[in-house]
């Protein structure tokens, strides 16, 4: 009986294991084009305004949504995927409002062919999250 094959190829001096090479038929193109996969970037529960014990986190806030530019810059994603709660509240006051429309237009300028997908969670209004 033949001896079944694993199916991945094994990169002991790493430790990773790496899927198959398909060969497509002369002509074939991949959906994506040339390139065979999709790169994206997913995060979610940002609480843009949340405040803690009286304390104002817009620091903390502007610091990761720059260093989320930087990786984008960094990473060339074609998505980034933010799964719900942008906002620590349905009505978000102007600052939280301007530093997710300054977010966008950040993220828009490092990687102009990124798509943005943008799921509202249970503090967020779907109408806030649109970008004017």
């Amino acid at each position: 009986m033949p001896q079944a094959r694993w199916p991945f190829s094994r990169d002991l001096s790493r430790g990773i294991a790496t899927p198959p090479r398909f060969h497509r038929a002369a002509g074939v193109r991949s959906p994506l084009g040339a390139r065979e996969q999709m790169r994206f970037i997913h995060t979610s529960d940002w609480h843009l305004g949340h405040t803690l014990k009286d304390m104002d986190r817009s620091a903390e806030h502007a610091a990761f949504l720059g260093w989320l530019v930087e990786r984008i810059r960094d990473e060339a994603p074609d998505a980034l995927l933010i799964a719900g709660d942008i906002f620590d509240r349905s009505q978000p006051s102007p600052a939280a409002q301007r530093a997710w429309y300054e977010f966008l237009l950040a993220a828009h300028a490092a990687r102009p062919a990124m798509a943005i997908v943008v799921i509202a969670g249970n503090h967020d209004s779907g109408a806030r999250l649109d970008a004017p």
